[in-house]
């Protein structure tokens, strides 16, 4: 998979072998648990010792962040290759709200606020709060 995939991308994986005695005969893959279904028919006839077949795993969640793709290169029934790879999902937080600490508020008063999320986000948001151009402090 690529080094970056967000949240709501459609991941194709394309599932490739080069040589091997016998030949793969068939690729299979699964995503955190999942059977994955083949996108197009294989292509074996690239050439004599290569086989590829391609997956989709469409509109990707944040539940798959930390799964392993798992893909299994058959050769006979005895021989299969297993490569294993641990998805990397980006995704945004969720409901992201402000909650001030009085409901009125004295021209020249200190103000203290909280910002509370959901959930972190991947990677773990980091938050900045700005009044009129200035950074406040924590």
């Amino acid at each position: 998979p690529s080094a970056f995939i967000t949240e709501g991308d459609n991941l194709t994986i394309t599932a490739v072998s080069v040589g091997g005695k016998p030949p793969v005969r068939n690729v299979t893959c699964w995503a955190g648990g999942t059977l994955l279904q083949e996108t197009a028919p294989s292509n074996a006839s690239l050439a004599p010792d290569r086989f590829e077949k391609q997956f989709m795993l469409n509109a990707i969640t944040r539940k798959y962040n930390r799964r392993t793709l798992s893909c299994a290169f058959e050769q006979d029934d005895k021989l299969a290759q297993w490569i294993n790879k641990t998805l990397d999902v980006f995704y945004a937080i969720r409901n992201a709200s402000i909650s001030l600490s009085s409901a009125r508020i004295l021209s020249g008063s200190a103000v203290s606020f909280t910002l509370q999320t959901s959930d972190s986000g991947n990677p773990p948001a980091r938050h900045f709060c700005h009044l009129a151009e200035r950074t406040l402090q924590q």
